[in-house]
This record gives C-alpha cells, structure tokens and sequence, in this order.
C-alpha cells in the first residue's frame, strides 16, 4: 500500500512532498511522540484487534488537541451474508470475535467519550471524533 501511495503522490505531483512521510510501522509499538498529528485513520483495522479500546487510547494521544481521529470496522448487524462472511473470517483465524455494532459503540462511548459520531452502513462501521482543546 505505501508503494501504491508513493507512486501515485509522484504521478499527481512528480514526487512525494516534503510534508508527507509514507511510514510502515506496529501499530502495537508506534514510533510516534503524543501530540503530534491533526489527522489519524485507522480504517478497517479494529475488527483485528481483540483489545481494540488500547489500540484506540494509543491512536487517540498521537492527536493534538484539535486532532480528528476517523475509524472504521467491520461489525455484525444482523445481516445474514455479511454477518456469514464475518464469523467465516473468525473461524480461520483472520480476525477477532465479531464485535456488534452496539458492542463497538459502547466501546467507543468509552474511550472517546468526546465529539463522538457514530453509524453503520451494512456491516461496516464509521466513527470520528474531534478532539478539544
């Protein structure tokens, strides 16, 4: 995905900017200083993580204090092909128990307490949340 994104930054600007630094990384060990981002995506991870609340709070200290954070995961929601889908990739191993999409509210209500907004669309799940000051 970061070769993906390198050439395609080089093919709308002739090379990567100087402000952009395409950075593989843990997500469990994150090589970033707290307070450092306005912007963090974590997009169609949660459902990879059994303890998803610490990989949220970890996410949510690299933002500043105007920082948005935008999430989203896969849930169940009563589907029956989706829902099919996901306990089938949790059956191989390739992702944690499904979590409901009440489930990943709740969690979220806790973590991010602030600014919250929340909705699902089929089995995906959307949330951002605007940080403070």
């Amino acid at each position: 995905m970061l070769r993906r994104a390198r050439k395609r930054l080089i093919n709308i600007s002739g090379s990567v900017p100087e402000h952009i630094l395409l950075v593989q990384a843990d997500l469990s060990d994150l090589p970033f200083r707290r307070d450092r981002f306005r912007t963090v995506l974590c997009l169609n991870v949660l459902h990879q993580f059994d303890n998803a609340a610490a990989l949220i709070l970890d996410l949510k200290e690299l933002l500043t204090g105007n920082g948005h954070l935008y999430l989203t995961s896969l849930v169940s929601n009563n589907r029956l092909v989706g829902d099919r889908y996901l306990n089938a990739l949790y059956a191989t191993g390739e992702f944690v128990r499904p979590r409901s999409k009440l489930e990943l509210k709740e969690m979220l209500d806790r973590t991010l307490s602030q600014g919250l907004s929340y909705r699902v669309k089929g089995n995906m799940a959307f949330a951002t949340t605007a940080m403070s000051l």
